[in-house]
């Protein structure tokens, strides 16, 4: 049992930071009260770094400067990673590993439709978790590992490290290093590619990341036909502003789990100007034109004006709902 509580004071807060700006993304913030770090269950920094990054030495940004930020679909700690473990690769020698993974060398962690480091890197990062971890953990509770944001805060401190006790496999006599298990990972990656896509062809990033907004209804086929919006290509990551996320998996297809549920942005000075955007539509009928009239626009970073002002919307209203008491 907690032997003592702190006071609410104490609570993870930012209360008008010299930067001019509050952020979170889920992540631990360095600026809480009482200069105590608390403890929990947050996701990696690598958002609320991009965020911070896009925001620097920027003044006076208005609703245009933020859109494209929170669609950014960049992910630097997945392009760091990636140059250390093609840095591993091409020392090996092994001429076949290194020209498959050749294009994560330069990649700037960018997650378009049309990218294709990604494809390439996250078979290379399930296997390496795998061999990293599985011996340990066992299947199941690897798996169960995957479903975790101590998984996201890991891997970009344990693959950073020359050394890690987790790196040697259990089951084996000698002692694995980095290396090893990195090239491990890497043959595995290649029969999974070699085996998804026999010509060579890699897809893009946008034929393997799809999201599809799913109906309590379409949970069967072929009423997923019916109640089901997309499946749509869709740009982003786990680990990108515009969180796309999706499990780690050896498949080689990542459909999105979960994001954004709304994205509004909304200028103080201007509240009537402001604009959102939501992943389906206004209505949960499925007879409804605004049903899922918003969807492609969501998929594609854009927005609607957010109607503020009762003029406006009576101008505007194709209808009216009115609820009666009985």
């Amino acid at each position: 049992d907690p032997l003592v509580f702190y006071p609410f004071a104490a609570n993870p807060q930012i209360e008008n930071p010299k930067s001019g700006a509050v952020y979170s993304a889920n992540s631990q913030h360095d600026t809480t009260a009482y200069g105590v770090m608390h403890p929990g269950y947050y996701t990696a920094n690598v958002r609320m770094l991009r965020i911070e990054e896009l925001l620097q030495g920027r003044d006076n940004l208005v609703v245009d400067d933020m859109k494209p930020m929170v669609n950014d679909h960049f992910s630097k700690a997945d392009a760091d990673l990636a140059h250390i473990l093609f840095a591993i690769i091409k020392m090996s020698g092994d001429t076949a590993l290194s020209e498959l993974f050749k294009p994560l060398q330069s990649w700037k962690g960018d997650h378009t439709l049309n990218s294709t480091e990604p494809v390439l890197y996250y078979p290379l990062l399930y296997h390496l978790m795998y061999e990293t971890f599985a011996d340990e953990l066992g299947d199941e509770n690897f798996d169960q590992y995957l479903n975790t944001h101590l998984m996201k805060r890991t891997n970009f401190r344990i693959f950073e490290m020359e050394e890690s006790l987790w790196f040697d496999n259990l089951y084996t006599d000698q002692k694995e290093s980095k290396s090893d298990v990195v090239l491990r990972a890497a043959e595995k990656s290649k029969n999974q590619l070699t085996s998804q896509f026999p010509n060579a062809d890699l897809p893009q990033w946008g034929n393997v990341h799809t999201i599809e907004f799913a109906h309590p209804m379409g949970a069967v086929s072929p009423l997923d036909k019916i109640f089901n919006v997309g499946p749509f290509p869709i740009r982003g990551t786990n680990e990108s502003v515009n969180q796309q996320s999706f499990k780690q998996n050896d498949q080689g297809f990542y459909p999105v789990q979960h994001g954004p549920q709304m994205r509004i942005l909304i200028d103080m000075a201007d509240i009537e100007g402001s604009v959102s955007i939501n992943p389906t539509g206004q209505s949960g009928n499925i007879f409804s034109e605004f049903y899922s009239d918003q969807a492609e626009m969501f998929v594609n970073g854009q927005f609607r004006p957010q109607l503020m002002n009762r003029q406006e919307i009576e101008k505007s209203k194709s209808g009216r709902l009115k609820f009666v008491a009985q």
